[in-house]
């Protein structure tokens, strides 16, 4: 989602009208009210941090038109940059039938996101703030990706949680010379389960460096594109 809309966002400062259906989206949201305007900016912000749902239905609806044309423009993005075993019909991950991806296609959706700078500079923020006219108090945000305190060399990352999906995360690190992506599906300890697949990447990164025979490590780490 926050690919589409940069890529396709006339400017990061224009503003965009929440309707009652993004106002009514479930949580976790910012408790955003019809009629409110927001930046692109802010509402990118509020989608990496915090995974503000009803932020992601704003940005879908001003930048295509309708949940439906944004998700189309989802999908052509998924299957240009390789997410071939991806569909998405909303913007937010929300449960929904026909909507599906897997680790490795969320690794490859990183791995394109991190080129672009915006993304990266959001992504690496901690705590976020957005002022509205309308509002007495400003709305702070903060990021959702523990990495970023737990882990030395942590880049960016998005977290994710459905009851059906479970935890969920994708994210990069920099360990020992390795440049790792991560993603992971369906965990109940994301944090520990990020932190084996870290240090499992380094070993073999190490391995490779070295010239050593990493044929076990290999079917360790599970070839079947999950890992």
């Amino acid at each position: 989602t926050s690919i589409v809309a940069l890529e396709y966002a006339s400017s990061m400062s224009r503003l965009c009208s929440v309707s009652k259906r993004a106002a009514n989206t479930q949580a976790s949201h910012l408790n955003l009210k019809a009629g409110e305007e927001l930046s692109v900016k802010d509402l990118i912000y509020a989608l990496l941090l915090k995974s503000a749902n009803d932020s992601a239905v704003v940005l879908a609806e001003n930048i295509a038109g309708s949940v439906h044309k944004f998700a189309t423009m989802m999908n052509a993005k998924a299957q240009a940059i390789g997410a071939f075993d991806s569909h998405f019909v909303n913007p937010h991950g929300l449960t929904a039938r026909g909507q599906y991806t897997t680790a490795y296609d969320l690794a490859l959706m990183l791995r394109y996101a991190i080129q672009k700078p915006e993304f990266t500079r959001v992504a690496l923020t901690k705590e976020y703030m957005i002022d509205m006219d309308d509002r007495r108090r400003p709305i702070k945000l903060k990021n959702h990706n523990k990495l970023l305190w737990l882990e030395e060399g942590a880049g960016a990352g998005k977290t994710g949680y459905t009851r059906a999906a479970r935890h969920c995360y994708v994210g990069e690190v920099t360990k020992d010379g390795a440049h790792i992506i991560v993603a992971i599906m369906g965990s109940r300890a994301p944090w520990r389960d990020v932190e084996l697949l870290i240090d499992k990447g380094a070993d073999v990164y190490a391995a490779h460096a070295s010239g050593d025979d990493i044929r076990a490590d290999r079917g360790a780490m599970r070839e079947d594109k999950a890992s």
